[in-house]
């Protein structure tokens, strides 16, 4: 019997389908893989408050709370439509110094005058590219500033004969207003009418220091007076008073026929043990030399004392020689007549009143027997002296940077006011020594000629004119010192910048020009213009703009 087999697909389709089934997932694994690592990971926006103000000139953000910011987040500002842009680390003040932006910090952004205009501010997180802040910081116009920047168009001809001329100047025509400023001279030199005032107290050419009392030196660099002043007050430069007992402090035995008890040099002090004797008559003790005075300056009052702890009977004299040259002769001598216990000092000695004469003095000491033993315990020098007041006044001023080529030259000084009776003395250097310039004797101007300016640096000294015995202290507020220099012979010279003072001045509208009067008469004329818009103002320029001569 032949036997038949059937053929059969099941074991093979259930593997079939395992394997599309794992290919399928592989697939379906690589697609979802492909999909997330494409997508960008970006970090999420820091959470952050921000409050923003305007303090003057300045914006200010502040940190109130939230998440720290990085240096590099930038910060949009807009100012009546001008967009500026800067960084976190451009401003910050960092506190901490994290290079982070945390609570409680602070950026300010100076930017200049922001009155009526809308200020706007933007902060951008760099880190995940989000805006963490914007608002408006304060209302007000959106509209651009326009440049600040006017100027003066040239004149020509340059020589100009008319009684006016149409000045024009050339500035944006959204300005709200345009001002002309001019300066005049009549020699083309003297801007300022030639006033230079002084520039430097603080020159010692003859190096002598400074007598008195200076306050406020600023204020007497005018021009013209005005409500400031200078003060300058004599310093006393007298003798204080003295009162001192100058005890013997060292003995030299060049002759001693006296007994010496106790502690060398005996006579310092009165202590009893240490002392000297005598029992015979003329004995002789020399020589006791004192402790120097502390006081300088001579005019001094000077007594010898001798304390005296032991005289049995009463009727014992000493004689006294002082020598102030060291040569072993006295130039100075006296007595004391029969001495008891206690103190005895002479009457001021004639012709020992200096400094000097004081700290070389040394005494001896001559026993005149009348009766029994005689001791003495200290001996000393009584210096004194009511004081002297002398009121003494020496301050030096000077220009440094001066032109000195001109025809005429005056150093000139107003003096506010002047509490005292003393003179003024105006001398001035001449390389070498103080000459006379002059005096002041009164308040208001005081005008002299410049005598020596030969140089760009001119040195001038104020001194009291009683300078010996002076008992009165002088003040002196001064307003203005200078130098008025030009070279014609009468009238004024000069007028420095100023608005030109006309009704149609500033202008008002654009195109911007004025009809300019030479209101100094003839002579040479300069001119610059100032712009304003919305509180803003043009900075002066450092030259002028255009310049003319009138005839």
């Amino acid at each position: 019997m032949k036997i038949k087999w059937k053929k059969s697909d099941d074991a093979v389709s259930e593997v079939i389908g395992a394997i599309l089934m794992v290919g399928i997932g592989v697939a379906l694994f690589a697609i979802l893989y492909f999909i997330v690592m494409s997508y960008p990971f970006t970090p999420s926006s820091p959470s952050v408050d921000i409050v923003g103000i305007i303090e003057g000139n300045n914006i200010i953000l502040e940190h109130r709370g939230g998440d720290s910011l990085g240096l590099d987040a930038t910060v949009s500002f807009v100012v009546g439509g001008t967009r500026n842009s800067a960084t976190v680390g451009d401003y910050l003040i960092d506190s901490n110094g994290n290079n982070r932006w945390n609570v409680g910090e602070r950026l300010v952004i100076p930017y200049g005058d922001m009155t009526n205009l809308q200020v706007e501010a933007t902060v951008v997180d760099m880190d995940s590219n989000s805006i963490v802040m914007m608002g408006v910081l304060q209302e007000g116009e959106t509209t651009s500033i326009p440049p600040l920047n006017t100027f003066v168009n040239p004149i020509s001809p340059y020589v100009q004969t008319s009684p006016s001329l149409t000045v024009n100047a050339t500035g944006d025509s959204r300005l709200n207003n345009v001002t002309l400023y001019y300066r005049w001279s009549d020699d083309n030199i003297s801007w300022n009418g030639g006033y230079d005032y002084v520039n430097s107290n603080t020159s010692n050419v003859d190096g002598v220091a400074d007598v008195g009392n200076e306050t406020n030196f600023v204020n007497c660099q005018d021009v013209a007076p005005d409500t400031d002043v200078m003060t300058i007050q004599e310093a006393d430069k007298g003798l204080s008073s003295v009162n001192e007992a100058l005890y013997v402090n060292y003995f030299t035995s060049t002759t001693l026929d006296w007994f010496v008890a106790g502690t060398f040099p005996y006579l310092n002090s009165i202590d009893v043990g240490s002392y000297v004797r005598s029992n015979k008559n003329n004995d002789v003790i020399r020589w006791f030399t004192f402790a120097d005075t502390a006081s300088s300056g001579d005019s001094l009052s000077v007594k010898l004392g001798i304390y005296v702890f032991m005289n049995a009977t009463h009727n014992d004299n000493v004689d006294w020689e002082i020598d102030t040259n060291g040569d072993n002769t006295y130039e100075f001598t006296g007595s004391f007549v029969i001495p008891t216990n206690g103190w005895y000092f002479t009457t001021p000695i004639s012709g020992l009143n200096t400094h000097a004469a004081v700290n070389s003095a040394r005494v001896s000491l001559i026993h005149k027997k009348g009766g029994d033993n005689l001791y003495i315990d200290a001996c000393c020098l009584n210096v004194t002296r009511t004081a002297i007041h002398n009121y003494n006044l020496d301050f030096e001023y000077q220009w440094t940077a001066t032109t000195y080529n001109w025809v005429n030259k005056k150093v000139c000084f107003y003096v506010a006011s002047h509490n005292g009776t003393e003179n003024l003395l105006v001398n001035y250097w001449t390389g070498s020594a103080w000459s006379s310039l002059g005096t002041i004797t009164i308040t208001g101007w005081s005008n002299f000629t410049a005598t020596g300016l030969t140089s760009s640096t001119y040195t001038i000294q104020l001194k009291g004119a009683t300078e010996s015995v002076d008992t009165i202290k002088d003040i002196w507020n001064i307003d203005v010192i200078m130098l008025h220099l030009w070279n014609t012979t009468s009238g004024p010279h000069g007028q420095n910048w100023i608005k030109w003072p006309n009704a149609l001045n500033p202008d008002l509208n654009s195109p911007w020009s004025w009809n300019f009067n030479f209101p100094k008469g003839l002579g040479y004329y300069e001119f610059y213009s100032i712009g304003r818009y919305a509180g803003t103002v043009e900075g002066a320029p450092a030259s002028a703009d255009a310049r003319c001569r009138h005839t």
